[in-house]
């Protein structure tokens, strides 16, 4: 089951959220038919948007989406996930391969959008990576004293090269009344995490990836405040896609198309519809 978990540091100054998704990861790549390349950015964008929306996880119609624009061969990205913690994402080039499983977006904007009563936007600059991109937004638009590490992995033994592990933590040292003891937790985390290094090279032995990350992480010593569920889910449905044959209708003047078949670009879901019924 993927899940989602918040750890307090020993001595409360600190908070890690950790992120294993999966099969949310899984299921997405398979939906929007991925290759490696498209499918890493894509699976770590959807770790991140889970990450970004657990810091303000109170409170109902709550939703944070991700959306790159950029000049990459992989083309634009985005995620969002709802307030039940259901993401779903999409990429525009899913089958780009240019002889490098490792793909840069390129450059362009990352806009981010939190949903809690009113809408919140942010817009910075793309370095070409999701979690230097997002690290860049947290730094400029909420001065968050943080770092992220994101890893989503495909597995070259499985039959149809699935990915086998897509995981995350993001970590933020809380702000302290001492500027200095600020300065001095901040440091020791930055030196902890640069030495413990990607998630790629930390040991998975415990029962579950979080209890894995979490005890690499903290060393057992880290006390867990909240753990909850994520899963796939896409909200299309025939009234949606009717509303967007209805706009495309209105966009172009020179047709009055009354009925096709329309195919949701997250899940795959085919509908036909026809505006001429009733």
């Amino acid at each position: 089951m993927d899940t989602i978990a918040k750890y307090m540091t020993q001595d409360k100054s600190a908070q890690f959220i950790f992120v294993d998704a999966t099969d949310t990861v899984k299921e997405i790549i398979k939906k929007t038919e991925c290759l490696p390349p498209a499918g890493i950015c894509l699976g770590q964008a959807m770790l991140s948007c889970f990450l970004i929306h657990e810091l303000t996880a109170k409170g109902e119609k709550r939703k944070t989406k991700l959306q790159w624009s950029v000049d990459g061969p992989l083309g634009n990205l985005y995620v969002d996930v709802n307030e039940d913690r259901e993401g779903r994402g999409v990429i525009t080039n899913p089958q780009a391969f240019s002889g490098k499983i490792n793909e840069s977006l390129g450059r362009g904007v990352l806009q981010v959008l939190r949903e809690q009563g009113k809408v919140h936007t942010g817009i910075v600059a793309t370095k070409g990576d999701v979690c230097s991109d997002i690290l860049e937004y947290l730094h400029q638009s909420e001065q968050r004293r943080c770092a992220m590490n994101l890893w989503v992995n495909f597995d070259p033994k499985s039959k149809d090269l699935e990915v086998d592990k897509a995981v995350g933590y993001f970590f933020e040292v809380f702000p302290q009344k001492d500027p200095l003891r600020l300065e001095l937790i901040s440091t020791f985390w930055e030196e902890k995490l640069n030495e413990l290094g990607s998630l790629s090279s930390w040991s998975f032995k415990e029962e579950t990836n979080i209890k894995s990350m979490a005890s690499v992480a903290l060393e057992k010593t880290g006390q867990l405040t909240s753990e909850n569920s994520l899963k796939f889910a896409c909200s299309c449905s025939e009234e949606r896609a009717e509303r967007a044959l209805v706009f495309a209708n209105k966009q172009d003047a020179s047709t009055d198309q009354r009925s096709a078949e329309i195919v949701c670009e997250y899940c795959g879901q085919r509908y036909d519809v026809n505006l001429n019924k009733g």
